[in-house]
């Protein structure tokens, strides 16, 4: 199975699992909670909707009684997704270490959950299609930013401006 996005080997580290018994709409909502945050926040996170006290806001699938939690709306309690995306995440954390990344900077740059192969289940429940997710994960190392690099570029026009003002000219 292919990656979905580009992938840089220096900067980079990635992971997949294959065949998850997870279901596909959980895991899409759990993916988009954690996408673009930091590994430490997303860790976190998880560990907190394992617990059940934090919701994951439900945005894609939240139709048929997805009820209210307390500040985000329509949201459940995806336990046995944060698993597995918790068990994936540690794994590409693993990873990144090995290849050297720092891992106190790591961001989620992409994750994904596709559809898995149609498994039909036997025995009494026959005829019935087994869950089957196939989830990837890839995380970027970011560079601590300096303090003058971090200047917009109307604060820099600015502060040439208040130089400007101090040595008299205009």
């Amino acid at each position: 199975m292919m990656y979905s996005t580009s992938f840089d080997e220096k900067t980079m580290a990635k992971a997949q699992a294959v065949s998850l018994p997870v279901s596909l709409k959980q895991s899409v909502e759990v993916c988009n909670f954690i996408r673009n945050r930091k590994y430490s926040q997303a860790v976190r996170l998880l560990e907190s909707v394992t617990s059940m006290k934090v919701a994951v806001p439900y945005t894609r699938f939240n139709r048929g009684g997805t009820g209210h939690k307390p500040g985000i709306g329509p949201g459940r309690y995806p336990v046995k997704a944060c698993n597995y995306i918790l068990k994936l995440l540690r794994s590409v954390n693993a990873n990144a270490s090995q290849k050297g990344l720092d891992t106190d900077n790591l961001v989620i740059k992409a994750v994904v959950a596709k559809q898995g192969a149609k498994v039909l289940k036997y025995g009494r429940k026959r005829g019935i299609t087994a869950k089957r997710t196939h989830i990837e994960v890839i995380v970027e190392e970011v560079k601590q930013k300096t303090a003058t690099s971090n200047k917009t570029a109307a604060e820099k026009k600015m502060q040439k401006i208040g130089k400007q003002k101090i040595s008299g000219k205009k």
